[in-house]
């Protein structure tokens, strides 16, 4: 993750990072209705942070448009492979 958010914010050099926060993890919870399946299965947890970044308005809306356009391939990049 540290990868690529340092190549998301590469390409935004007005953009600066003030803070980061990590969160605790959260386990996710899986729904599964055979209880001998549910033994059998690891358990997942979220692991979550936040960011806290400095610069001017049209500079962090052009970031936050990168972000969105990057999950949005990274998504549909997923569902072609699955």
């Amino acid at each position: 993750m540290a990868k690529e958010l340092t190549s998301l914010l590469s390409t935004s050099s007005d953009v600066r990072i003030i803070g980061v926060t990590i969160l605790a993890p959260e386990k996710i919870d899986i729904d599964v209705k055979d209880i001998e399946q549910s033994d059998a299965l690891p358990e997942y947890y979220r692991h979550g942070f936040e960011v806290v970044v400095s610069g001017e308005y049209f500079n962090l809306m052009n970031l936050v448009k990168k972000y969105c356009l990057r999950t949005i391939s990274s998504q549909s990049l997923i569902s072609t492979i699955m």
